[in-house]
Protein backbone atom coordinates (compact mmCIF):
# COMPACT_ATOMS: atom_id res chain seq x y z
CA UNK A 1 0.00 0.00 0.00
CA UNK A 2 2.99 1.99 0.73
CA UNK A 3 4.59 1.72 -2.14
CA UNK A 4 1.37 2.37 -4.84
CA UNK A 5 1.02 5.63 -2.91
CA UNK A 6 4.74 6.47 -3.18
CA UNK A 7 4.08 6.00 -7.23
CA UNK A 8 0.76 7.44 -7.86
CA UNK A 9 1.97 10.93 -5.83
CA UNK A 10 5.40 10.68 -7.58
CA UNK A 11 3.85 10.63 -11.05
CA UNK A 12 1.27 13.49 -10.08
CA UNK A 13 4.66 15.71 -9.01
CA UNK A 14 6.27 15.12 -12.20
CA UNK A 15 3.28 16.31 -14.44
CA UNK A 16 2.75 19.65 -12.61
CA UNK A 17 6.38 19.89 -13.45
CA UNK A 18 5.90 20.11 -17.53
CA UNK A 19 6.67 23.37 -19.22
CA UNK A 20 6.08 24.32 -22.56
CA UNK A 21 7.72 27.31 -24.90
CA UNK A 22 5.22 28.94 -27.52
CA UNK A 23 6.24 31.19 -29.75
CA UNK A 24 3.80 33.50 -31.56
CA UNK A 25 3.32 36.36 -33.50
CA UNK A 26 0.81 39.55 -32.52
CA UNK A 27 -0.19 42.42 -34.94
CA UNK A 28 -1.75 45.89 -33.55
CA UNK A 29 -3.00 48.49 -36.10
CA UNK A 30 -4.32 51.80 -35.82
CA UNK A 31 -5.63 53.88 -38.53
CA UNK A 32 -4.48 57.11 -38.74
CA UNK A 33 -5.98 60.36 -41.06
CA UNK A 34 -3.62 61.61 -42.97
CA UNK A 35 -2.66 65.57 -42.57
CA UNK A 36 0.90 65.67 -43.83
CA UNK A 37 2.57 65.33 -47.11
CA UNK A 38 5.91 65.48 -48.98
CA UNK A 39 6.10 66.34 -52.72
CA UNK A 40 9.47 65.18 -54.23
CA UNK A 41 10.69 66.92 -57.35
CA UNK A 42 13.71 67.74 -59.73
CA UNK A 43 15.33 70.20 -61.57
CA UNK A 44 17.41 69.20 -64.32
CA UNK A 45 20.10 71.38 -66.38
CA UNK A 46 21.58 70.10 -69.36
CA UNK A 47 23.95 72.09 -71.08
CA UNK A 48 27.80 72.04 -72.48
CA UNK A 49 28.86 74.90 -70.67
CA UNK A 50 29.07 74.26 -66.90
CA UNK A 51 28.40 77.84 -65.98
CA UNK A 52 25.09 77.86 -68.37
CA UNK A 53 23.45 74.41 -66.95
CA UNK A 54 24.03 75.77 -63.41
CA UNK A 55 22.76 79.10 -63.78
CA UNK A 56 19.34 77.83 -65.96
CA UNK A 57 19.18 75.61 -62.57
CA UNK A 58 19.36 78.48 -60.29
CA UNK A 59 16.85 80.59 -62.24
CA UNK A 60 13.93 77.57 -62.30
CA UNK A 61 15.17 77.31 -58.63
CA UNK A 62 14.54 80.63 -57.94
CA UNK A 63 10.93 80.57 -59.57
CA UNK A 64 10.05 77.71 -57.62
CA UNK A 65 10.79 79.55 -54.41
CA UNK A 66 8.78 82.79 -55.75
CA UNK A 67 5.56 80.17 -57.09
CA UNK A 68 5.77 78.67 -53.57
CA UNK A 69 5.80 81.74 -51.72
CA UNK A 70 2.83 83.14 -53.04
CA UNK A 71 1.60 79.59 -51.96
CA UNK A 72 2.59 80.17 -48.20
CA UNK A 73 4.90 77.41 -48.35
CA UNK A 74 7.90 78.22 -45.82
CA UNK A 75 11.47 77.87 -46.56
CA UNK A 76 11.75 75.60 -43.73
CA UNK A 77 9.79 73.19 -45.33
CA UNK A 78 11.50 72.54 -48.35
CA UNK A 79 14.39 70.56 -48.36
CA UNK A 80 17.58 69.38 -50.82
CA UNK A 81 17.64 65.81 -50.70
CA UNK A 82 20.30 65.83 -53.48
CA UNK A 83 22.81 67.47 -55.36
CA UNK A 84 24.51 65.75 -58.62
CA UNK A 85 26.97 67.38 -61.28
CA UNK A 86 28.03 64.92 -64.07
CA UNK A 87 29.47 65.21 -67.45
CA UNK A 88 27.92 62.71 -69.82
CA UNK A 89 26.89 62.04 -73.70
CA UNK A 90 23.76 61.96 -74.02
CA UNK A 91 24.27 59.09 -76.70
CA UNK A 92 26.81 56.89 -78.17
CA UNK A 93 26.40 59.32 -81.77
CA UNK A 94 27.29 62.77 -79.66
CA UNK A 95 30.71 64.10 -80.22
CA UNK A 96 30.46 66.81 -77.06
CA UNK A 97 29.73 65.65 -73.66
CA UNK A 98 27.16 67.69 -71.66
CA UNK A 99 26.93 68.79 -67.93
CA UNK A 100 24.12 67.41 -66.04
CA UNK A 101 23.20 69.64 -63.23
CA UNK A 102 20.29 67.66 -60.71
CA UNK A 103 18.75 69.02 -57.96
CA UNK A 104 16.37 66.87 -55.95
CA UNK A 105 13.74 68.70 -53.10
CA UNK A 106 10.92 67.78 -51.10
CA UNK A 107 8.31 69.67 -49.59
CA UNK A 108 6.48 68.64 -46.76
CA UNK A 109 2.68 69.72 -46.56
CA UNK A 110 0.95 70.54 -44.42
CA UNK A 111 -2.39 71.71 -46.15
CA UNK A 112 -3.49 69.04 -47.57
CA UNK A 113 -6.11 70.88 -50.57
CA UNK A 114 -2.90 72.70 -51.63
CA UNK A 115 -0.98 70.14 -53.43
CA UNK A 116 -2.71 70.63 -56.61
CA UNK A 117 -1.95 74.11 -56.60
CA UNK A 118 1.54 73.19 -55.95
CA UNK A 119 2.53 71.00 -58.32
CA UNK A 120 0.96 73.62 -60.62
CA UNK A 121 3.13 76.05 -59.38
CA UNK A 122 6.32 73.42 -59.77
CA UNK A 123 5.60 72.38 -63.66
CA UNK A 124 4.92 76.28 -63.83
CA UNK A 125 8.84 77.11 -62.52
CA UNK A 126 10.40 74.76 -65.58
CA UNK A 127 10.47 71.66 -62.81
CA UNK A 128 10.97 68.79 -64.58
CA UNK A 129 9.88 65.59 -62.41
CA UNK A 130 7.67 65.37 -59.26
CA UNK A 131 8.66 62.01 -58.58
CA UNK A 132 6.77 61.16 -55.44
CA UNK A 133 3.52 62.26 -53.30
CA UNK A 134 3.17 60.17 -50.03
CA UNK A 135 0.89 61.03 -47.73
CA UNK A 136 1.05 60.68 -43.35
CA UNK A 137 0.07 61.07 -40.50
CA UNK A 138 2.03 63.48 -37.55
CA UNK A 139 0.63 61.46 -35.13
CA UNK A 140 2.40 58.12 -36.20
CA UNK A 141 5.07 58.50 -33.36
CA UNK A 142 2.24 59.50 -30.66
CA UNK A 143 0.68 56.34 -31.29
CA UNK A 144 3.03 53.85 -31.68
CA UNK A 145 3.16 52.89 -28.25
CA UNK A 146 -0.54 52.25 -28.42
CA UNK A 147 0.08 49.93 -31.63
CA UNK A 148 2.61 48.09 -29.72
CA UNK A 149 0.51 47.22 -27.04
CA UNK A 150 -2.41 46.14 -29.47
CA UNK A 151 0.39 43.68 -31.12
CA UNK A 152 1.35 42.30 -27.73
CA UNK A 153 -2.19 41.43 -26.24
CA UNK A 154 -2.54 39.65 -29.78
CA UNK A 155 -0.18 37.92 -29.37
CA UNK A 156 -0.56 36.91 -25.79
CA UNK A 157 -4.34 36.52 -26.65
CA UNK A 158 -3.49 33.31 -29.16
CA UNK A 159 -1.19 32.14 -26.51
CA UNK A 160 -3.95 32.36 -23.85
CA UNK A 161 -6.32 30.45 -26.19
CA UNK A 162 -3.38 27.59 -26.91
CA UNK A 163 -2.93 27.18 -23.48
CA UNK A 164 -5.87 26.79 -22.31
CA UNK A 165 -6.63 24.48 -24.84
CA UNK A 166 -3.91 22.31 -23.93
CA UNK A 167 -5.10 22.22 -20.23
CA UNK A 168 -1.89 24.53 -18.87
CA UNK A 169 -2.56 27.12 -15.88
CA UNK A 170 0.08 29.66 -16.48
CA UNK A 171 1.24 31.55 -19.39
CA UNK A 172 4.00 34.16 -19.05
CA UNK A 173 6.49 36.23 -21.35
CA UNK A 174 10.07 34.94 -22.23
CA UNK A 175 10.86 37.20 -25.14
CA UNK A 176 9.03 40.20 -26.93
CA UNK A 177 11.09 41.45 -29.75
CA UNK A 178 9.20 44.05 -32.34
CA UNK A 179 10.15 43.55 -35.68
CA UNK A 180 9.52 46.51 -37.40
CA UNK A 181 7.03 49.37 -37.61
CA UNK A 182 5.57 51.32 -40.58
CA UNK A 183 3.25 53.79 -41.97
CA UNK A 184 1.56 52.48 -44.99
CA UNK A 185 2.12 55.65 -47.01
CA UNK A 186 0.56 56.36 -50.17
CA UNK A 187 2.52 56.69 -53.35
CA UNK A 188 1.58 59.17 -55.90
CA UNK A 189 4.06 58.62 -58.91
CA UNK A 190 3.82 62.11 -61.67
CA UNK A 191 6.03 62.01 -64.58
CA UNK A 192 6.79 65.31 -66.42
CA UNK A 193 3.84 64.78 -69.89
CA UNK A 194 1.45 64.32 -67.47
CA UNK A 195 1.94 67.32 -65.25
CA UNK A 196 -0.87 69.88 -65.24
CA UNK A 197 -1.10 73.13 -66.60
CA UNK A 198 -3.71 74.22 -64.55
CA UNK A 199 -4.68 73.38 -60.90
CA UNK A 200 -5.58 69.11 -60.09
CA UNK A 201 -7.33 68.13 -57.27
CA UNK A 202 -5.74 65.50 -55.79
CA UNK A 203 -7.63 63.19 -53.10
CA UNK A 204 -5.93 62.33 -50.06
CA UNK A 205 -6.75 58.88 -48.75
CA UNK A 206 -9.48 58.20 -45.51
CA UNK A 207 -7.11 56.77 -43.21
CA UNK A 208 -3.76 55.04 -43.00
CA UNK A 209 -2.83 52.26 -41.32
CA UNK A 210 0.00 52.35 -38.78
CA UNK A 211 1.27 48.70 -38.07
CA UNK A 212 3.59 47.12 -35.50
CA UNK A 213 4.70 43.46 -35.53
CA UNK A 214 5.94 41.72 -32.54
CA UNK A 215 7.33 38.20 -31.85
CA UNK A 216 6.64 36.43 -28.53
CA UNK A 217 8.14 33.36 -26.69
CA UNK A 218 5.57 32.31 -24.06
CA UNK A 219 6.29 29.81 -21.33
CA UNK A 220 3.17 27.20 -20.14
CA UNK A 221 3.00 25.91 -16.35
CA UNK A 222 1.69 24.45 -13.91
CA UNK A 223 0.99 21.07 -15.83
CA UNK A 224 -2.30 19.77 -16.92
CA UNK A 225 -5.31 20.29 -15.38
Amino acid sequence: MVVLIFIILGSFIYSEGIEQKLSLQGKGIIKLAPDRADIDFTVLSINEDLSKATENNRKIMEQVDNELKNLSIDKKDIKTKEYSLNRAKENEKDTVSKYYVRNRFSITVSDLEKIGSIIAALEKSGVNEVSGLNFYSSKEDEMLKEAMVLAYKDAYGKAQAVGQEAGYKNIKPLNIEYDYNYMQRQPYMMSLSAMPKQDVQIYSPESLDLQVNVRTIFLLENGKK
